[in-house]
């Protein structure tokens, strides 16, 4: 009988694990870089960050930032401006710079969701 009890508590300890790991991982409200919460979709916002990465693709450059606050990151948009072309190669050369001198960069952009993740669609890096 003892063993049969043991193995229900088992049981219980496996799901309130498991349970919390779904909730921490999947469900979320927000990726915690920033503060940044699903409820800001849509939002301006203004943020102090490391780039970590660039990737690009069609004209549009992809970083991902760093909060020097809690280490934790975002993805974020930069797109391709076909009426500033000039401007959109200086913001591109501005971040790959920070991002090879590992210098802090302030991105000013919009909060978005994308394919159910959050992002950040930058509007000026400086």
């Amino acid at each position: 009988m003892e063993h049969r009890e043991a193995a229900k508590w088992f049981a219980l300890f496996v799901l309130l694990v498991g349970g919390w790991f779904a909730y921490e991982h999947f469900f979320v409200v927000g990726n915690k870089a920033f503060g940044i919460t699903r409820e800001m979709n849509g939002e301006p916002i203004s943020v102090q960050a490391t780039v970590v990465s660039i990737s690009g693709g069609k004209g549009h450059i992809f970083p991902i930032l760093r909060d020097p606050s809690n280490n934790k990151t975002i993805k974020s948009v930069l797109f391709r401006d076909d009426n500033n072309p000039l401007e959109n190669r200086e913001q591109q050369a501005l971040l790959e710079t920070k991002r090879r001198e590992g210098t802090p960069v302030t991105i000013d952009g919009e909060v978005c969701i994308y394919q159910g993740n959050l992002e950040i669609i930058i509007r000026k890096a400086h």
